[in-house]
């Protein structure tokens, strides 16, 4: 006798899972800032990781038990792949550079788990891990586009590649380690097809994010209804492009102008920017003039006082960290590292400025620094470096036509 479905192995309640999970996801974004602060205001600054690596390891283990149970035994190779992914997502959870980061992993690991099972009904060989995963970046991506557009959070790539990166790493768990009979067998050209298309459309909404810079931005916050908040502060910022510097004395910094650039905006600007500057001196005065000189339209002001504010906020910390000597001389050699950037790279702008550093004061940073300490400013940390706008259009136009050619050789196939 044939048995009849149950409702949650059903693919309209599965697919109905992954639409509120998904909602989930999109309806925290507005409060999730707000939600972190009490949690770090109240128990401590590390409970969100601490929390999240726990819930992974434990699920790590779950999943190996209930193997176990439903099958009778584990096998070796099935048990190192889990034991091995499973390790791997710890130690990049503990990495991660903001604490509540590894949030995105229990978010996404779910949404990998259950985009799988969705698509497991329709596609039943292995282009359906695939598939999954295609759809667990889109919706990672499209996570991040969410953000942008609410006041007070911002769009991150980072956090697009760790959404795309654990979302892969769960198929992969899935593939090797647990081996469903759904997603065995040579994928099928019509579900190569369905894979190949969420890729692609994956593939055009990141392109068309990394072409989203803020020039682009302001044209059409200014004609489209409703988008005019986004204006020309910092909410602007989706994605800039800028030169990564290496200075054998100081270390690495970003900056959106070239050195030669960098020596002329200094020369031609330096008066101006440095009176400017001096006015807007004070600490908290820093957002006023964000606000009156939005980084989009000044960027090269916006380098020279964020410098400052790094130089002045570094040497204050290191003076509230004089019990313990290791930590006063980081921070003391990473505002010296600042200043040195402003001396050689912005010298007209801070001399005018008259934030330059009296020759005592000077010296007493330069007495604490450590030489052999690496050094890479936090300045203009979003800038993207790697490769520029025409290097992104070409890579676009490259990946969706390899796409459009296997998309028509899977219909071939298809109809044959």
């Amino acid at each position: 006798m044939k048995l009849r479905a149950t409702t949650t192995d059903r693919p309209g309640f599965r697919w109905l899972v992954v639409g509120l999970w998904t909602a989930l996801i999109f309806a925290a974004v507005p409060y999730a800032n707000a939600v972190q602060q009490w949690i770090r205001t109240q128990l401590g600054e590390g409970v969100l990781r601490s929390a999240m690596i726990a819930l992974v390891a434990i699920s790590a283990v779950a999943v190996m038990v209930l193997l176990v149970r439903w099958r009778g035994g584990l096998r070796l190779r099935g048990f190192l792949w889990i034991l091995g992914i499973s390790a791997f997502t710890l130690a990049w959870m503990s990495q991660l550079r903001i604490a509540a980061e590894p949030i995105h992993v229990v978010e996404y690991g779910v949404l990998a788990v259950l985009a799988f099972r969705a698509l497991s009904h329709h596609l039943r060989d292995r282009a359906v891990y695939l598939a999954a995963a295609a759809l667990t970046a889109l919706v990672g991506t499209f996570d991040e586009l969410l953000q942008w557009l609410t006041p007070g959070r911002f769009w991150d790539l980072g956090d697009v590649g760790i959404n795309a990166a654990f979302g892969v790493l769960v198929q992969l768990l899935i593939w090797q380690g647990i081996r469903p009979a759904a997603g065995a067998g040579r994928p099928h050209p019509r579900s190569l097809r369905v894979a190949l298309r969420l890729i692609a459309v994956e593939v055009v909404v990141l392109g068309l994010s990394l072409l989203n810079t803020p020039p682009r931005i302001e044209w059409y916050a200014a004609r489209i209804p409703g988008l005019g908040y986004l204006g020309t502060g910092r909410s602007t910022r989706m994605v800039e492009y800028g030169h990564r510097h290496v200075d054998p004395e100081i270390g690495r910094f970003r900056s959106r102008f070239t050195p030669p650039e960098l020596e002329r905006a200094d020369r031609e600007r330096g008066v101006a920017a440095g009176e400017i500057l001096f006015r807007y001196r004070r600490y908290r005065r820093y957002h006023e003039f964000l606000l009156r000189y939005p980084p989009p339209r000044y960027p090269f002001l916006f380098e020279a006082r964020t410098h400052l504010l790094y130089r002045q906020r570094l040497w204050a910390r290191a003076g509230r960290a004089r019990n313990d000597p290791a930590v006063e001389r980081r921070l003391a050699t990473e505002a010296y590292r600042e200043n040195l950037i402003l001396e050689r790279y912005f010298p007209h702008t801070l001399k005018h400025s008259g934030l330059a550093l009296t020759p005592d004061l000077r010296q007493a940073i330069e007495a604490l620094r450590n030489p052999g300490d690496r050094f890479e400013s936090e300045v203009s940390d979003w800038l993207l470096t790697g490769f520029s706008e025409v290097g992104v259009l070409w890579s676009l136009l490259i990946v969706l036509a390899g796409l459009v050619i296997a998309d028509r050789w899977c219909t071939r196939r298809i109809a044959e």
